[in-house]
């Protein structure tokens, strides 16, 4: 599961929106300012202070289009930096779809390996590097000398500190004795539970894209159309 992918909606609508309210700013804004000036209205002072900005941004374009292509890079860096990553992680969700994902790929990779007669210890440092948290590579990392030094599986996944739900899961596996069939079919409800929990994340996404439009709207409006009716209702 990728975050990007889960999040690419509320992304562009961000995206757009930020779009939408520098050109309002840099473009729209100077000629309504010019607007009110040739009619002589006197502005609400919130108007004042939002023309003054945007006459500030168009009188120097070169500063306000370097500040506008500058914050959707530092905020690409900052997304691609592990302090990001770390933020991210204290979502219970999303820490739970990613740690599900990984464990879906490495016990899969593990029960192919069981299968074609690899050494459990072997198996479960081949398939160590498979995940891409800390979290589950460290699980797989305490396990092998453990099961080198020759315990059973249930037992090595619980000392190596698996969840409680894995732990199980592995248990009920080995005592049905088809150890790779049963450790397959858990890795198969691991990947349905990260479909199901990407899905739920993915509507939650689609109500904060609507949210985040219609919040943009209600600002653009704000903004354009707020002083003409303030002026409106003072002259009526």
């Amino acid at each position: 599961a990728s975050l990007a992918r889960v999040l690419w909606i509320p992304l562009a609508t961000a995206a757009f929106m930020y779009v939408f309210l520098f050109f309002t700013v840099m473009f729209a804004a100077p000629r309504t300012l010019a607007f009110f000036a040739r009619a002589g209205a006197r502005l609400p002072p919130y108007a004042v202070d939002y023309f003054e900005f945007a006459g500030a941004a168009a009188g120097s374009p070169a500063i306000a289009w370097g500040v506008f292509l500058a914050l959707p890079a530092i905020l690409l860096i900052a997304s691609r930096s592990s302090a990001w990553r770390s933020l991210v992680d204290r979502l219970p969700v999303w820490r739970e779809l990613a740690t599900r994902a990984d464990l879906a790929a490495q016990w899969a990779g593990f029960a192919r390996l069981l299968r074609a007669r690899v050494p459990p210890a072997e198996a479960a440092a081949m398939v160590r590097e498979a995940g891409h948290r800390r979290d589950t590579r460290g699980w797989f990392a305490r396990l092998v000398p453990l099961l080198q030094a020759g315990l059973f599986l249930g037992e090595a996944v619980n000392r190596a500190g698996f969840p409680r739900h894995v732990c199980a899961d592995v248990v009920a596996a080995e005592a049905s004795g088809r150890l790779p069939d049963a450790l397959e079919r858990m890795a198969h409800e691991f990947e349905e539970d990260v479909v199901g929990l990407s899905a739920r994340l993915a509507d939650a996404m689609q109500l904060v894209a609507m949210l985040l439009l219609a919040a943009g709207v209600v600002v653009v409006f704000f903004l354009s159309y707020g002083p003409i009716m303030a002026v409106g209702l003072r002259n009526a």
